[in-house]
């Protein structure tokens, strides 16, 4: 009966000590799984979102002003000059005098340059001293060029030759000292004389011929200027004036 009853314990003790080593065992798995687990719950994961790449702005370039449109070039007018205006240069002669019917083509000016007296007191004191020479022209007239001549009053227009190079004038910048000389000289030559019916009332042209060193004036004055005004003083000097 001891022999039984020692072996029954001895096989409980055996159970006992195989249950408590299969737990050592349980729990040494269960301790080695519980790091893993507080790590993970700890750091729980980040749900990554990818990034959208940054693209650099667009430089803007700035617009370019736009130029405003250029004044257009003040046109030479008789308003514009009421003193004696020039509006062109020509040969003239009485083999290519212009048809009355034919007006001639006015020679290309100086862009936005003019030439005028610099006014009708300074323009009748160069005529009236001889250093500018003043002429009417009428190609239907039966004295076809005239001439003023301030020393005669009664009879300012005297025939003369066509003067080789003229200044043609604008007609509405002659001075009315002239103009009323011309038709008082009209009213007394009747229909025979120089001014008659077929005479300077028909197609007339003014002009005038200006000293040689006038001329270089005028020269060096269009080559170192394109727009304004030059004037003829009563010195008969050019004077740049230039555009408003």
């Amino acid at each position: 009966m001891q022999s039984s009853t020692g072996f029954e314990s001895e096989s409980l003790q055996t159970d006992v000590m195989r249950f408590m080593a299969i737990i050592g065992f349980c729990l040494v798995a269960i301790f080695a799984l519980v790091p893993n687990t507080d790590a993970r719950a700890t750091n729980p994961t980040v749900p990554t979102t990818p990034r959208t790449p940054l693209t650099p702005p667009t430089p803007t370039v700035p617009a370019v002003p736009t130029a405003p449109n250029p004044e257009p070039a003040v046109s030479k007018t008789a308003a514009a000059s009421p003193q004696p205006a020039i509006i062109e240069v020509h040969q003239s002669s009485p083999a290519a005098a212009p048809s009355p019917h034919h007006p001639p083509a006015t020679a290309a000016a100086e862009p936005g340059l003019s030439l005028s007296f610099s006014s009708d007191r300074d323009f009748l004191r160069l005529v009236g001293a001889g250093t500018v020479e003043l002429f009417v022209m009428d190609q239907t007239a039966a004295e076809p060029t005239l001439r003023f001549d301030p020393r005669h009053p009664q009879r300012s227009f005297t025939p003369a030759k066509a003067p080789g190079r003229i200044y043609e004038l604008l007609p509405g910048t002659i001075p009315a000292t002239i103009t009323t000389a011309l038709a008082r000289q009209r009213a007394l030559s009747g229909p025979s004389g120089p001014s008659g019916p077929s005479g300077p009332s028909g197609f007339t042209t003014w002009g005038v011929k200006l000293p040689p060193a006038l001329e270089r004036d005028i020269a060096q004055q269009r080559e170192q200027h394109s727009h304004g005004t030059l004037l003829i003083g009563r010195d008969a000097r050019i004077r740049h004036v230039p555009p408003a």
